[in-house]
């Protein structure tokens, strides 16, 4: 999980001098909060392998907050070498104390596989022990296993239990699981105002996914200004979908003035990401020259990496340039080929294409 999830993230230590004399004494306490400061970015002397060092000299002599974060340290690779088996071994150290850091990082590592086998189950008994210490990361895994039946039975019911216990606590992501939740009256009784007033608290608590949802929201209420901000914001805290949602403001003049060059920067930057769909409208900037110069080539290569990735839109468009020439040689038993491959039940349009090449002809 994050580092330094406690209190001690943010700590001024008025008295450096003194704590190091302690610590160079061998008081374990007094090394975890030299740690906790070489660790503090703000610290004049921030220093993660000093960080580190002084971590595992409390963490050896059984301090377990420190244990705790050592194995944090070997899980991200922060002030010495990424070693997933050293961070579960020193979680072990910390969790037998029942330490709630440690007991969430085990749960954590199980559900993801790091450092251990993949096992849903394991995860949920650590996940449970850490609740019991009102660990809110642990709700939230808990109710992402009921969710997906991954380690026990499905049940939407306790999942949203355990969504809204961490949400009260201020999880970000459980509060706009929560809203999800709301809206498509899963594990509870379908309610849009809650899920509305859900999402805002993801947002206020930093959540881009939960901007981009309410940008949507505003955009089907016609309030352009409103989702544009939205879009925005979410942008900034580093969503992709937000992301894409901005540049289609800046192409469309949603919100804003139409800035096309603007609209494909943020395109190039959701696409480099993964987005489907940015992917797809970026390549019908080169398609098009909204933003850029025409380049055929550039537009056939985008497209075909949005169709790679299942977009409908696009696997129509690579049968066009396939059919065409466009960006690529002609060649139509390959543009036929695309739509047999891709003959999904909702793929209207592929359908309509094949019965067209089947009653011309073509291909």
């Amino acid at each position: 999980m994050g580092f330094f999830k406690s209190d001690e993230r943010e700590l001024i230590l008025e008295n450096v001098e003194e704590v190091k004399e302690f610590a160079l004494d061998g008081d374990p306490i007094s090394q975890f909060y030299l740690g906790i400061y070489y660790a503090n970015p703000t610290s004049d002397e921030h220093s993660m392998i000093k960080a580190f060092d002084w971590f595992l000299k409390s963490a050896e002599q059984g301090f377990e907050s420190a244990q705790c974060n050592v194995g944090v340290c070997y899980a991200n690779g922060l002030g010495t070498k990424q070693d997933y088996s050293k961070a579960i071994y020193w979680f072990l150290k910390a969790a037998a104390k029942n330490n709630e850091d440690g007991l969430i990082n085990l749960g954590y590592s199980y559900y993801r596989g790091n450092g251990v086998k993949q096992d849903y189950k394991k995860a949920i008994y650590w996940c449970n022990r850490a609740v019991e210490l009102g660990d809110s990361d642990a709700e939230f895994i808990l109710g992402l296993c009921y969710y997906n039946g991954t380690g026990t039975e499905r049940d939407f019911e306790q999942s949203f239990r355990h969504f809204y216990s961490a949400a009260r606590d201020g999880h970000a992501e459980a509060c706009y699981n929560v809203a999800f939740c709301y809206e498509n009256g899963i594990g509870v009784k379908l309610n849009n105002k809650k899920a509305l007033e859900w999402y805002k608290r993801s947002a206020d608590l930093g959540n881009g996914r939960a901007y981009a949802r309410l940008g949507v929201y505003y955009f089907e209420k016609n309030s352009e200004k409103d989702a544009f901000a939205c879009f925005t914001l979410g942008a900034k805290n580093d969503n992709t979908k937000a992301l894409y949602y901005l540049a289609l403001c800046h192409e469309m003049g949603i919100g804003c003035q139409i800035d096309q060059e603007r609209a494909f920067e943020f395109y190039k930057r959701a696409a480099k990401e993964g987005d489907e769909d940015a992917i797809y409208r970026l390549a019908l900037c080169y398609e098009n020259g909204v933003g850029v110069e025409e380049d055929s080539k550039l537009a056939y290569k985008y497209t075909q990496k949005a169709a790679i990735l299942g977009h409908y839109e696009a696997i129509n468009n690579l049968f066009k340039y396939h059919l065409n020439g466009y960006g690529v040689k002609k060649d139509h038993k390959k543009a036929v080929d695309l739509l047999l491959n891709n003959l999904q039940e909702t793929n209207y349009i592929a359908r309509y294409n094949l019965s067209m090449c089947y009653a011309t002809g073509i291909g």
